[in-house]
């Protein structure tokens, strides 16, 4: 029986300040990200995350446009792509490329990470030595590649002092994905020198990760048309200026993940990425 997260004072610290002393701490440039998951029905074809990153200033000023948006007509409190709301009821299209649009024009920008279930399943079932690393949860794997890759594009922006935080929304699971993250960061402490906290917020309180929802619903809708071999391509279907990356595990990719944590080459001659956009990857 797992025991209750404690919050400590030291933490909340690490969410804006450098490690070392607090009291001679440097601010550092906060980037936030809001991460929210989508999947086919059936979460037997892909399951995904995506995560919309942006400064604290960033935020906030979207955050005003897109509750601008929220109240225009048709009026809704809240933007989740899978909840019926009667409000919108023959106008659902109409308010949600006007949500887009709120996106499109502010500076955030989004990576969105995926794992396509059957390459998943079958490396699985056919390697012992995978399971020890390829969680029962997909989402679990997908949640360390998307804070990973989001990681190292803080890493790399070119700022002084770069530093991220991650929010995902309240779940049954906020305490077990929270430990995910700890473990990730423990494995992997190059990057981790980079990444401070993550909280779980209520979604329908913020636009973030409403944002992250409406992101990850439109990637879903391209990956639910795709064949699962050949790279998808440009333009997408919309948010195009705001997703900036869209990477995924298929089976030449995992093989090479499993080969950087286990050392084993479970599939001869196995290439890094085959397909994929992403690259070098983290330890799970």
């Amino acid at each position: 029986m797992h025991s209750r997260a404690t919050l400590v004072l030291s933490e909340l610290s690490s969410l804006v300040f450098e490690a070392g002393d607090i009291r001679k701490g440097k601010l550092a440039l906060l980037t936030r990200v809001f991460i929210d998951d989508s999947a086919d029905g059936p979460r037997k074809k892909f399951i995904l995350a995506a995560g919309v990153m942006g400064t604290c200033g960033e935020w906030s000023r979207f955050g005003k446009k897109w509750k601008a948006a929220l109240r225009a007509e048709p009026r809704i409190d809240y933007w989740h792509s899978r909840e019926h709301m009667p409000a919108l009821e023959g106008r659902i299209d109409e308010k949600r490329q006007s949500l887009a649009a709120v996106l499109e024009d502010s500076p955030l920008v989004a990576v969105v990470v995926s794992v396509l279930v059957p390459d998943y399943n079958r490396i699985c079932a056919a390697h012992a030595e995978a399971r020890k690393y390829l969680r029962d949860d997909i989402y679990e794997c997908v949640l360390q590649s998307t804070v990973y890759e989001c990681a190292k594009e803080v890493r790399d922006s070119g700022e002084s002092n770069p530093c991220v935080a991650f929010v995902q929304d309240l779940s049954c699971r906020s305490e077990i994905y929270t430990r995910v993250y700890s473990g990730f960061k423990e494995r992997n402490p190059e990057i981790a020198k980079f990444m401070r906290g993550m909280v779980h917020l209520d979604d329908k309180k913020w636009p973030g990760l409403q944002a992250a929802d409406l992101i990850a619903h439109s990637v879903n809708r391209q990956f639910s048309k795709w064949d699962g071999v050949t790279q998808m391509k440009r333009p997408l279907g919309e948010l195009n200026n705001t997703i900036h990356r869209i990477a995924y595990w298929n089976e030449d990719y995992m093989y090479a993940v499993l080969k950087k944590n286990t050392g084993l080459d479970l599939k001869n001659d196995s290439a890094a990425v085959a397909h994929g956009e992403s690259s070098e990857g983290g330890k799970l």
